[in-house]
């Protein structure tokens, strides 16, 4: 028994693809790894059109999934008077963190929203946040929020510009630079 994702993680397209785990969520052994990988040049086996299955979009899946994280604000806190830059990498959270945000009265300056494929983490995100500084300071926000999500770590970092001041929030640490 195993499980896998197709995973971005935080890296550029090129870096990204499937990981494998075991059946207790943990990294596979390196020979099992290395047996896997030994097929990937093979062919991919494909099948007709006809027999794959069909995707269905599931829209009220995320709004249920918005009203879960805004429920998690402390004591009904709302953003209203706040002007905020969330730079979504272009990744997973692009719906939802802006419309987030925006439904607990926060202004949104939204970039890295325009996922294509293959833009994930390219040119923004908390990896690189030269775009969200920019911007930040260019509509004078009070904050920026750079997003990044590891599947593989289940840990969340936003990366905050506040005027002359950045620091990364993290589970466990807190940098301040």
């Amino acid at each position: 028994d195993f499980g896998a994702v197709i995973s971005a993680s935080h890296n550029l397209f090129d870096d990204n693809g499937i990981k494998f785990f075991d059946r207790s969520g943990g990294k596979l052994a390196d020979d099992l790894e290395e047996a896997i990988e030994s097929h990937l040049d093979e062919p991919a086996p494909t099948r007709e059109s006809a027999g794959l299955g069909r995707a269905t979009r599931v829209d009220a899946e995320r709004a249920l999934y918005q009203s879960f994280c805004a429920s998690t604000m402390p004591g009904g806190m709302r953003l209203e008077g706040f002007k905020l830059v969330i730079d979504c990498a272009n990744g997973a959270g692009y719906k939802v963190a802006p419309r987030v945000l925006a439904d607990l009265g926060a202004e949104i300056v939204p970039i890295g929203c325009s996922p294509n494929g293959r833009n994930i983490n390219d040119g923004c995100g908390s990896t690189n946040p030269d775009l969200l500084k920019l911007t930040v300071a260019g509509v004078r926000a009070h904050a920026g929020i750079g997003l990044d999500i590891g599947p593989d770590s289940a840990a969340a970092f936003a990366t905050l510009y506040c005027a002359s001041i950045s620091f990364t929030c993290a589970s466990e640490s807190a940098m301040i630079a």
